[in-house]
């Protein structure tokens, strides 16, 4: 119906390629989903130290998805779990900035 409409105000002419197109990505529905969402990244100054935190169970519980070779996220409610557990490793930890919502 939309097309349709769009047509007769066009009188007649032809729906530019591009508004055509976008019409059919339109009736299709979306065709990915998409999640924004707010997380703690721990950085490291190398690929070995992540590594090994991600190698180690005790502190992999914690962690979420590698973000590169040297971040990765970590679980919004872990991550004075993890501080802790570090420290007990004898690991300081830096706390850039943390923000609650």
């Amino acid at each position: 119906h939309i097309e349709a409409f769009i047509a007769r105000q066009l009188g007649g002419e032809p729906l530019p390629e591009a508004m055509t197109q976008l019409l059919r990505n339109w009736q299709g529905g979306p065709k990915t989903a998409l999640t924004l969402e707010s997380l703690i990244v721990l950085r490291t100054s190398d690929q070995e130290t992540l590594d090994k935190l991600c190698d180690t169970p005790a502190y992999r519980r914690f962690l979420g998805a590698r973000l590169g070779p040297m971040a990765c996220a970590v679980r919004a409610d872990q991550w004075a779990a993890l501080r802790d557990e570090l420290g007990k490793a004898g690991i300081a930890v830096d706390i850039a900035r943390l923000q609650s919502d």
